[in-house]
């Protein structure tokens, strides 16, 4: 099965007003490979 998804770069929140976050990510989801999930 394979899964189409979308990534927006990093730099796409840089000076994004009320987005104070620093990027993690979770890239090592059994049965996702090659997808990775932020939190």
């Amino acid at each position: 099965m394979t899964i189409k998804a979308l990534r927006t770069p990093d730099e796409r929140f840089e000076n994004l007003s009320g987005w104070d976050y620093a990027p993690h990510y979770v890239d090592d989801l059994p049965g996702y490979e090659g997808l990775r999930m932020h939190y």
